[in-house]
C-alpha cells in the first residue's frame, strides 16, 4: 500500500511529500514482481462531495482557481493501483463550513463512495474504505459516537469488502465510544 501518494499532506518538517507518478508506477511494478499473488493499492482522500471529485476529473482548472481547495486524487489513485483506497473524514481541519451538519457530510461521502465504486467497477477494481473516521480529529470536538454510527449506516449501502477504521484510541477510555464502535462494526459486517 502507498498511502496518499499524490495528496499534499506535508507539514513544516517534511514539506511537500507527494511522489511523482512515475515513482508510483515503479513502486507498483516492484510490489507486483515481489508478490504477484496479492493486490497493491493506493489511497487518497476525496473532496467534500462527488461534485468536487468530478471537477477534479473533468475540470481541474476550476479547482485550481479555488486555491488549494481540499480535494484528493481518487481517479489518479484508481488508475495507479489494483484497488482504490479512500480516506473519509467527516469532521477535521479541512471539513466543509461548520453550518453543514455531520449527517450531510456523511451523506456527501456516501455519494462520493457510490461514484468511485462505479468508476472502479468499470476498471474491474475494488474500492476499499481505507480510513473511515472513527474518533475526533485531534483536539477538534465536532465528531461524536453518533456520527460514527451514522456514517457506518451511510457507507454500508455500498457493500464494501474492506473497511478500515481510523482512530480507535477513544474507544478504550470511553464507554459511549466503545458502544458506538460495537454498533458500527455490526453495521459494517451486516450482509
Amino acid at each position: 500500500m502507498e498511502d496518499e501518494p499524490f495528496d499534499y499532506t506535508g507539514n513544516q518538517l517534511t514539506g511537500d511529500d507527494r511522489i511523482a507518478p512515475m515513482q508510483l508506477v515503479w513502486e507498483m511494478d516492484e510490489v507486483h514482481s515481489l508478490d504477484p499473488a496479492h493486490i497493491a493499492f493506493t489511497t487518497t482522500y476525496d473532496g467534500w462531495n462527488a461534485g468536487i471529485d468530478m471537477l477534479q476529473v473533468y475540470a481541474p482548472l476550476i479547482l485550481d482557481q479555488l486555491h488549494g481547495y481540499p480535494s484528493g486524487h481518487p481517479q489518479d489513485v484508481l488508475d495507479a493501483g489494483d484497488a482504490l483506497g479512500l480516506d473519509f473524514y467527516i469532521y477535521g481541519p479541512t471539513a466543509p463550513p461548520s453550518f453543514i451538519s455531520n449527517a450531510q457530510r456523511a451523506e456527501w461521502k456516501r455519494e462520493s463512495l457510490g461514484v468511485w465504486v462505479d468508476r472502479a467497477a468499470a476498471q474491474h477494481k475494488p474500492v476499499w474504505l481505507a480510513e473511515m473516521q472513527a474518533q475526533p480529529w485531534g483536539k477538534l470536538s465536532g465528531f461524536g459516537p453518533a456520527d460514527l454510527i451514522d456514517s457506518a449506516i451511510d457507507y454500508r449501502q455500498e457493500k464494501l469488502q474492506v473497511v478500515l477504521l481510523w482512530g480507535v484510541d477513544t474507544w478504550l477510555t470511553d464507554p459511549a465510544w466503545m458502544a458506538a464502535a460495537n454498533r458500527t462494526v455490526t453495521i459494517l459486517r451486516a450482509s
